[in-house]
């Protein structure tokens, strides 16, 4: 499935948005040794219609904490692989998701990436939607001879 721009463009900006919002507490529980306290706070914050999943990788490429929904089996690699192609897009058991890897910054740097997975099958709902409109008015003229 292709994704038009606009919509990437809006992805990516709402994944900044999120880890921007969600830095600090990171951060926080990194330096005091509670990561298991940011599952909560995933969760919590995946419960926007559209964000399917919240993980994070550590340098090791290793998920140290996840939402509940987070698809099991897949590796921080490849998640990081999927979010360098050009249409940032993983197939799951919940149907297409777009994958954002963000970094997670401290006053330290760099402390870890936060993986964003966001439901795409609103597109596809939209496109199907918008075929059943244009389908329509292109039988016309063949009905009429």
């Amino acid at each position: 499935m292709r994704i038009s721009r606009r919509h990437l463009l809006r992805r990516l900006a709402a994944g900044a948005v999120v880890t921007t919002a969600l830095s600090d507490s990171i951060t926080e529980a990194l330096a005091d040794g509670r990561i298991a306290r940011l599952k909560n706070l995933f969760n919590r914050t995946v419960q926007d219609e559209r964000l399917v999943a919240i993980g994070m990788c550590d340098h090791e490429s290793r998920l140290t904490v996840a939402s509940s929904a987070f698809p099991e089996g897949i590796s921080c690699d490849e998640l990081q692989r999927a979010a360098m192609t050009p249409e940032a897009e993983l197939h799951i058991s919940g149907g297409p998701v777009h994958v954002g890897m963000h970094p997670v910054l401290s006053d330290g740097g760099h402390v870890a990436n936060l993986v964003l997975l966001q439901d795409l099958s609103f597109i596809l709902l939209q496109r199907q939607q918008c075929s059943r409109r244009h389908v329509p008015m292109l039988r016309i003229p063949l009905q009429l001879r």
